[in-house]
């Protein structure tokens, strides 16, 4: 039996359906794999705060966010490396690996929507509540007064209280993986809210679970805010 050739014309119409459908999927395409990633940093944030949870559990005391371990070394993701990875020696910026001469989260300490780029040392992803976290300044010394949560229980709206969520510090040096209200979860310009189509962020609750939020909803005020600090 005698195959018919194709044509130059019929041979470029193949080629435009082709090009057509390949145009009509890559955008769902897309969609898929951004909400993979979406599902991904939710799980990413409520296995940390699992471990925030833990570590207070077994400490009574809220990390700061820097000075864990001494004047400003241990980042607080740093004091839940034992939970992630116990035979991790605990030292500053252990929850990072090194690639390209540049720190990244290991494991879940990374929001898989992050563009890489959030700083000079790659490693805002997600952030503490600076109205939950102790205050030493970073300087590794903790007095008692400073100590602001040492039990969850004690949090008057868990479900309604942020622990940990997404943040953006573009074009910083010394990266700051805290905030107190919105304007401290953006910085630098190029900053940029990763979820709810690039207009929110992902917040893990002192009760364990993780919601995104619109921005519009997160308070500019943290003190006047039961998300951040209100009720304590």
């Amino acid at each position: 039996m005698r195959i018919k050739n194709f044509t130059l014309i019929e041979l470029l119409v193949v080629i435009a359906i082709i090009a057509i459908l390949a145009s009509m999927l890559l955008p769902a395409l897309n969609q898929a794999r951004n909400r993979a990633k979406e599902i991904k940093c939710t799980s990413n944030l409520k296995q940390v705060a699992t471990y925030m949870i833990m570590y207070v559990d077994q400490n009574r005391v809220v990390p700061a966010r820097n000075g864990n371990f001494g004047a400003y070394s241990g980042k607080w993701q740093d004091t839940l490396m034992a939970y992630y990875s116990p035979n991790t020696k605990l030292t500053d910026w252990c929850f990072t690996e090194t690639k390209f001469g540049k720190k990244f989260p290991k494991g879940p300490f990374g929001c898989p929507l992050s563009t890489g780029d959030d700083n000079t040392v790659e490693t805002t992803n997600y952030g503490i509540n600076g109205y939950m976290a102790t205050d030493n300044g970073g300087n590794g010394d903790t007095p008692v007064a400073n100590v602001k949560i040492r039990n969850f229980n004690k949090v008057r709206q868990p479900s309604a209280r942020g622990l940990i969520f997404d943040i953006s510090v573009k074009n910083s040096s010394w990266p700051d993986m805290v905030a107190w209200d919105r304007g401290g979860m953006m910085k630098g310009a190029g900053a940029t809210w990763r979820h709810l189509n690039n207009a929110g962020a992902n917040f893990a609750f002192v009760d364990g679970h993780v919601d995104g939020k619109d921005y519009r909803a997160i308070g500019t005020d943290g003190g006047n805010d039961v998300l951040w600090g209100k009720d304590e």
